[in-house]
């Protein structure tokens, strides 16, 4: 798979070319810079030398954001596949971003090619022309088949080599699909996008899948995790060498825990048994995922004690996990521990669905964002935010309950994208544990007849807002719960 790459004059009709034009107006208009730091050695998680931080670009496998250079495009034609190789300097994040995508050759019918996206390994790229660091030559024998199924390949860099799922690498990634998705979406049938990470990809794609999960996100039918950290706290416990970490993350876990858990899959302590906390799992929106989660009787005890802590902790939830130890067959972390071919059988029996709000379900995120159908906004940022909700249809009505809303200033959701029936009414629930509950928008819901709460003995009207692109506005502080109980109330007629 590793060709030297050449850049080709593409005519001005090129549906390629027209696709591409599209990167100009996805990236942000100004790119952070990064910040400078005493010169010191960057070692990673082993203890090998990596650079100093007077050239992070080199120590870290990345290159900085420029707001003045424009995104590039690398084409190569060759009887088989398809290579794209797309670089985006302006990401609004310190780092530029490239992602490798390879196409099959043969036609593909519109919405109808799987997507299989890969996370790298720490000090790995897309493409290198070093072939050990390469995914292009690390999973060669995983894209070559993925290809032949008529699937498309899509390696995001994720801002730098190192990067260990921080947010900035998320926003990268976010980026990378937003980019592929402009080029060639036509052709991906968005049920079934799979994801594979290895190593620190393993966590990176768990903590992306899990904070980028709302109904209208391009979101995965199912992820495999290779061994991997999904707890970027316990890998810092358990590092020869954190100084790396130190640097992306700027701070130590017990300094900064949120810049950890928001990158990670799901905080696991580095002490007996290695429990994990639920409270700030992202993991968790994942409830209708497949996920599969292996590592190896070979693998560096680190990265086994993790994966068979995630399974656990996995296990106590209703996604559709799986968990295997494999006899390997060699004694090397790398892409080729598992047996591709299997995990692509695995994952083409996957298919995207919503999750069932008639079921209890929990809701975290990091930062306004979309999680499955509420548009949740925070109260105080910089911190995490969770909810509970579950849906009871037709006792007499439909009622929305919304459990324990913590940091949330607003939530939004559309009735009519949940399922939910106004026959004759609808009734939202917000047991608020004692704390200020958020204000809701409902989207499609448009000058009601009548928006009534309850003040523990009777209905009565109670103010709303019009919102002029549609939907209503309902003010938690219009409805104060009644006294002697934490739900506040309301019963929308339409």
């Amino acid at each position: 798979m590793n060709r030297p790459e050449r850049g080709l004059a593409i005519s001005t009709h090129s549906p390629v070319l027209t696709r591409v034009c599209m990167l100009l107006l996805l990236t942000s208009v100004a790119a952070g810079q990064v910040r400078g730091r005493r010169i010191m050695p960057v070692f990673d998680l082993d203890g090998e030398p990596l650079g100093t931080t007077a050239d992070l670009q080199m120590a870290f496998g990345g290159t900085y954001a420029s707001a003045q250079a424009e995104p590039t495009v690398s084409v190569q034609f060759s009887p088989g596949p398809i290579r794209v190789h797309v670089t985006i300097p302006n990401t609004g994040t310190p780092w530029a971003e490239e992602f490798l995508a390879l196409i099959p050759a043969a036609p593909t019918a519109p919405g109808s090619s799987p997507l299989l996206i890969l996370f790298h390994g720490a000090g790995q790229w897309p493409t290198n022309p070093i072939p050990a660091l390469s995914v292009e030559d690390a999973a060669s024998v995983m894209i070559s088949d993925a290809l032949a199924r008529g699937w498309h390949v899509l390696i995001p860099l994720g801002g730098h080599a190192y990067n260990f799922g921080h947010a900035d690498a998320q926003t990268n990634t976010e980026l990378s699909l937003e980019v592929f998705m402009s080029m060639f979406g036509s052709s991906i049938d968005p049920s079934r996008v799979y994801g594979y990470g290895h190593s620190m990809g393993g966590g990176w794609l768990l903590a992306q899948a899990g904070l980028h999960c709302g109904v209208d996100d391009l979101r995965f039918a199912a992820l495999f995790a290779n061994g991997g950290t999904p707890s970027n706290s316990f890998t810092y416990e358990t590092a020869l060498n954190h100084s790396i970490l130190d640097i992306i993350f700027g701070a130590s876990p017990s300094t900064d825990p949120f810049a950890y858990s928001r990158s990670s899959a799901a905080d696991i302590s580095s002490t007996y048994p290695f429990p994990t906390d639920s409270t700030n799992a992202p993991v968790t929106n994942l409830v209708t995922t497949a996920i599969r989660s292996e590592t190896c009787w070979w693998d560096r005890l680190q990265y086994k004690t993790a994966a068979h802590s995630l399974h656990d902790f996995l296990d106590t939830k209703p996604a559709p996990s799986h968990f295997t130890v494999p006899n390997c067959a060699s004694p090397f972390h790398s892409w080729s521990m598992p047996n591709n071919v299997a995990v692509l059988n695995w994952m083409s029996g996957q298919t995207l669905t919503d999750p069932d709000p008639q079921m209890p379900q929990s809701l975290l995120t990091d930062r306004n964002a979309q999680v499955h159908y509420f548009q949740l906004h925070q109260r105080f940022p910089g911190q995490f935010s969770s909810l509970q909700y579950q849906l009871f249809s037709a006792i007499p009505n439909d009622k929305l309950i919304l459990f324990e809303p913590q940091n949330l200033d607003l939530v939004s959701f559309s009735t009519s994208r949940m399922g939910i029936t106004f026959a004759p009414d609808f009734e939202i629930l917000v047991n608020t544990g004692g704390t200020v509950g958020p204000n809701l928008t409902i989207t499609d819901v448009t000058t009601p007849q009548a928006v009534e709460g309850w003040d523990g003995t009777v209905w009565g009207p109670v103010p709303f807002t019009n919102l002029p692109a549609g939907g209503i506005l309902l003010e938690e502080t219009d409805n104060p719960p009644a006294i002697g109980t934490l739900i506040a109330r309301w019963r929308i007629t339409p």
